[in-house]
């Protein structure tokens, strides 16, 4: 989005009525770090006009735009052949439906979505990049750029979700199946395609 900053971005956004909801590390907007993109979820209905103010990259402030269903290049990593929603729609809807506005114009995930939402991020969409480890036997593959294992233990227990220790990519599977927030097989096999831990640990 080169034409605008990221406060005039939701500003316009706003005056439309349109629910855009940051997804995650939201607390230091409008200011986004050097080398980090943001990530929004918007519903179905304002994909052409919120897409309509972006540029392609790395024109501007980069922008992971997703949609409930992944309508227009607004799946997980598009454009690919296997392209489909980050989240299944049922839980894109949860998360549009109770987001909480903020006074800069910009939406957030209420505290159990934000929680639910940011673990599902970490293994399911990051998987071994995440830095966490796959299971309590095995190392971290990789160094995360969020301590994420530290995050989601805040996160949880401030909404009453119990977090297994210590925390693993396989502990939060659990968690997330508890709650009604593991992808179905087919959904999960769309992801595999670009996160092997899903094919070796859940497949």
């Amino acid at each position: 989005m080169p034409a605008y900053p990221v406060k005039d971005f939701f500003d316009i956004l706003d005056s439309e009525g349109i629910r855009a909801v940051v997804l995650r590390w939201f607390g230091d907007l409008p200011y986004i770090a050097p080398g980090h993109d943001l990530d929004i979820l918007i519903p179905d209905d304002a994909v052409d006009r919120v897409t309509a103010l972006m540029s392609c990259w790395p024109e501007g402030q980069r922008v992971d735009c997703y949609s409930e269903t992944g309508l227009q290049g607004t799946g997980y990593l598009p454009p690919s052949d296997d392209n489909i929603p980050a989240f299944p729609p049922a839980i894109a809807s949860l998360i549009l439906e109770t987001a909480q506005r903020c006074d800069g114009g910009w939406w957030i995930p209420d505290p159990r979505a934000h929680a639910l939402a940011l673990a599902y991020h970490a293994i399911y969409l990051k998987g071994l990049a995440s830095g966490l480890p796959p299971d309590a036997q095995t190392p971290p593959h990789a160094k995360g750029s969020h301590d994420y294992a530290a995050v989601l233990t805040e996160l949880t227990a401030k909404v009453g979700i119990t977090l297994a220790a210590p925390v693993t990519m396989a502990s939060l599977d659990q968690m997330l199946a508890q709650e009604g927030w593991r992808p179905p097989p087919d959904h999960l096999r769309g992801l595999a395609a670009r996160n092997p831990w899903i094919a070796s640990a859940l497949l």
